[in-house]
């Protein structure tokens, strides 16, 4: 993933890092107030705080994933009625988890 950055200096601010083998493959990130939503290349959403960069929470989709049914869509923000906010991520198995902002 690339740095967060200061927009008037070009100053790295922090970087967040995914301890994994996988080839990076950054997808579109999602961000809602002080959290940024990313897809990772090894089957997790992490929610990242746009002031740190330290993990807010994570979720793994497919635990010891061996034939790559990892995150295939970039995090979806979206109002659920009657429950507020939400994030949402496709899988390669065709399931669209939601998660409450």
């Amino acid at each position: 993933m690339r740095p967060a950055m200061n927009a008037a200096t070009g100053e790295t601010i922090w970087e967040y890092k995914r301890d994994t083998q996988l080839a990076s493959r950054t997808k579109t990130l999602a961000i809602y107030r002080d959290l940024i939503y990313y897809a990772a290349p090894d089957g997790f959403i992490v929610a990242l705080d746009a002031n740190t960069g330290k993990v807010a929470w994570y979720f793994q989709f497919v635990p010891h994933d061996e034939w790559g049914f990892d995150v295939n869509s970039q995090p979806i923000l979206f109002d659920l009625p009657g429950r507020g906010a939400a994030v949402g991520v496709a899988t390669k198995l065709g399931i669209f988890y939601v998660f409450d902002r």
